[in-house]
């Protein structure tokens, strides 16, 4: 029986995409709750228990670096000296969003517990678009990603990937969750990912001369080299050719 819990813990992260309100009992809002209940699955928590909710991937954190009950001493392993510094000296509130260890945290703080009300009030919608409505739609069959492709006018971009890679295992926590690039990949590309390794791939890996992992590509809808990269990518990297390719070609 030992294998139940953990495959229960498994089954628990699938499905619909779940965001963590992390919050004190001064900065709590139940009408953040609800508005973030009406898009997606809402978990309301103490900083106390924070540590028990790490396999989830999206945190909304009410409170600077100053406020109570575990909230500052969280939000001051998130942000920046400078960032908390600014907190602490203007009498403004904002919404900082940062992707840390595979986990996207959106702060909403002020300088104090009014300005924080404000950011909860008139920065959440930001949080709500910046949050995908669904990960990455990754695709393992090269065939049905050119008819995918052609059928919407999109480009495809192929990963190249082994299991045992570490660059390969960084990227997939780091980079394709970062938000910018799951709505890209998501929005304007076909996402395909192909194990390197594995005997079906074998003529694509031949086609593309892959000889590495990672390898990154992107193609057009008849299988054409648009642009094509080997080796790891953080996000703002990935980000950047990608909104250049697509503007090269509009």
């Amino acid at each position: 029986m030992k294998w139940l819990l953990p495959l229960l813990y498994f089954i628990l992260l699938l499905g619909p995409i779940k965001v963590v309100v992390v919050s004190n009992s001064i900065d709590y809002s139940p009408e953040l709750i609800e508005y973030v209940s009406q898009e997606f699955q809402t978990i309301s928590i103490t900083a106390d228990q924070f540590s028990d909710y790490q396999g989830h991937q999206y945190f909304v954190i009410l409170g600077g670096p100053d406020a109570p009950e575990g909230i500052g001493e969280l939000v001051s392993t998130i942000l920046s000296l400078r960032e908390q510094e600014y907190l602490r000296t203007t009498e403004e509130y904002n919404l900082f969003v940062r992707v840390k260890d595979g986990k996207t945290f959106f702060v909403l703080a002020g300088s104090d517990r009014e300005q924080t009300r404000l950011a909860v009030d008139t920065l959440k919608d930001d949080v709500l678009d910046y949050i995908p409505k669904q990960p990455i739609q990754w695709m393992d069959d090269y065939d049905a990603a050119l008819e995918k492709a052609q059928a919407e006018n999109k480009l495809i971009y192929i990963d190249f990937y082994t299991t045992w890679c570490r660059y390969c295992t960084q990227m997939d926590e780091e980079t394709y969750n970062d938000l910018r690039i799951i709505k890209m990949l998501t929005e304007d590309f076909v996402a395909v990912r192909l194990n390197r390794e594995d005997p079906e791939n074998e003529d694509i890996v031949s086609l593309y001369r892959i000889f590495g992992q990672p390898v990154e590509i992107v193609v057009n809808a008849q299988g054409e080299i648009v642009w094509s990269h080997q080796g790891y990518l953080d996000a703002p990297e990935l980000y950047y050719y990608l909104t250049t390719i697509l503007s090269e070609i509009q």
